[in-house]
């Protein structure tokens, strides 16, 4: 079970539906995805999950806010200068 958002229960575990919301969260879930049915007794793949692999927060996530800002700029090429 996971939880997340100042101790609010959640009842996240590994069969929860994904609402992937940035597209690192969307390469994640395909990864999972593509690589996980590739285990076997010689290879177990392990996969950490953000949360924003599960859809948007309830809570403000500045730091999801400031790196979008700064991909978005990278990927224009402007500055704030």
């Amino acid at each position: 079970m996971l939880r997340l958002w100042h101790g609010r229960d959640l009842d996240l575990d590994e069969s929860a539906k994904f609402n992937p919301v940035s597209a690192y969260a969307v390469s994640k879930v395909e990864t999972e995805r593509q690589v996980g049915p590739m285990a076997d007794q010689n290879f177990s793949p392990v996969f950490l999950r953000n949360s924003t692999a599960y859809g948007y927060s309830p809570n403000l996530r500045i730091d999801l806010v400031a790196n979008n800002l700064l991909a978005c700029a990278l990927a224009r090429g402007t500055s704030a200068s």
